[in-house]
């Protein structure tokens, strides 16, 4: 931003929402909380949720930063809970072009992971914003319920594609950026996706960790049940980092 603060596309799509609100909700930058409300207060609210998160995520056509570092590293599978086409940006800009798939909820999945490819694999979980429309964005508090449901393909066929789903649960290493570890979504999500099964090394890393860090209960449990180590830098110096030591 300009006055130098850094926020996820998701907190600035939540700031704009809110700002259509005709009262405030306790937290701004929550997009599932501001987007429930958004929906409610607008007759037919999904079409205009829809049209106006996706407008405001084609907007957005500038990576920053710790995208470009992202794009900079042999990453094989990047699991992305973001909607936009950043990352991929990121990738083209640094000359690599990427695969990319994203997750159609209620549907059965295209299997368009190429596990044979060189090429890194960015796979978008909670939908995708498309040049014209959107493709399944998950992005009220309903929706966050709904896609737990999908997900582990209850009723029928719609978990993630399963030569990714086979892939990502064979992977002994994972690097976790910019997630909030305190928010109760993150610990479910893991346990649906059945995630590090088979996981050696997991390093988390906040995007923006609070000076006295999550609380020691938090740590305790991705720590016990994930396996997860934290790091305390900077995501885009720890990233730094590991270019220079892998190159």
């Amino acid at each position: 931003l300009p006055n130098g603060e850094s926020l996820s596309v998701s907190s600035l799509l939540a700031r704009a929402l809110s700002n259509e609100l005709n009262a405030p909700v306790p937290e701004p930058d929550d997009l599932p909380m501001v987007a429930t409300a958004f929906q409610r207060q607008f007759e037919g609210g999904r079409l205009i949720l829809e049209r106006t998160a996706a407008n405001f995520l084609r907007n957005q056509t500038e990576p920053g930063a710790l995208l470009r570092a992202v794009a900079q590293l042999p990453f094989r599978i990047i699991l992305t809970t973001a909607q936009d086409n950043l990352l991929q940006r990121a990738f083209a800009a640094a000359g690599k072009p990427c695969n990319e798939g994203w997750y159609r909820i209620n549907q059965t999945q295209p299997d368009v992971f190429d596990e044979t490819s060189s090429r890194p694999f960015v796979y978008q979980l909670f939908g995708k914003v498309l040049e014209k429309g959107s493709d399944s964005l998950i992005l009220t508090q309903q929706d966050r319920m709904d896609y737990l449901d999908s997900v582990q393909g209850v009723g029928k066929e719609t978990r993630l594609p399963p030569a990714l789903r086979k892939s990502m649960q064979d992977a002994k290493c994972f690097l976790f950026l910019g997630f909030d570890y305190e928010y109760w979504y993150l610990r479910v999500l893991l346990h649906v996706l059945k995630f590090s099964e088979k996981a050696e090394l997991v390093f988390g890393l906040p995007e923006n960790l609070p000076e006295n860090g999550f609380s020691a209960g938090v740590a305790a449990f991705f720590s016990a049940q994930y396996k997860f180590s934290f790091f305390g830098e900077n995501a885009l110096e720890l990233l730094e980092k590991l270019r220079e030591k892998l190159s």
